[in-house]
């Protein structure tokens, strides 16, 4: 059985820009059906931002290097190129725990508009999740 949303629903978490819940239905749709490519790279990113409550070093540290590479270009190819960057440093570092607390100082600064990108990245495609 498809998983199916209500309209009203996805809507919603558009407007009151609910990342954790969209993650979760995305989720959950991309076991039924393909979506484009950045919901993919939103929830990616999603789940990067989030690593950093818990200490953002163990998202790379257990990161395989194709999904980092996959994650990096995404970024680029969209016109995120200041998050790419720092994306990648994460990776090229993440044993330096001087560079990791510029990394995480970075994403606390810059969450909201690392989500809000990551929003506008896939509201286009929002429809889809209706479907």
């Amino acid at each position: 059985m498809k998983a199916r949303y209500a309209p009203p629903f996805i809507d919603r978490l558009f407007a009151q820009a609910d990342l954790a819940t969209l993650h979760q239905v995305v989720s959950v749709i991309e076991q039924d059906r393909s979506l484009p490519e950045e919901y993919w790279l939103f929830c990616r990113v999603i789940e990067w931002i989030g690593s950093r409550r818990s200490g953002i070093w163990q998202y790379y540290e257990s990161l395989p290097a194709a999904t980092c590479d996959r994650v990096s270009t995404g970024l680029d190819r969209f016109g995120l190129t200041e998050v790419a960057e720092i994306y990648r440093s994460g990776r090229n570092h993440w044993q330096e725990e001087q560079k990791m607390s510029h990394l995480e100082t970075w994403l606390r600064e810059n969450e909201r508009g690392v989500e809000a990108a990551m929003l506008e990245l896939v509201q286009p495609h929002k429809d889809l999740l209706k479907a």
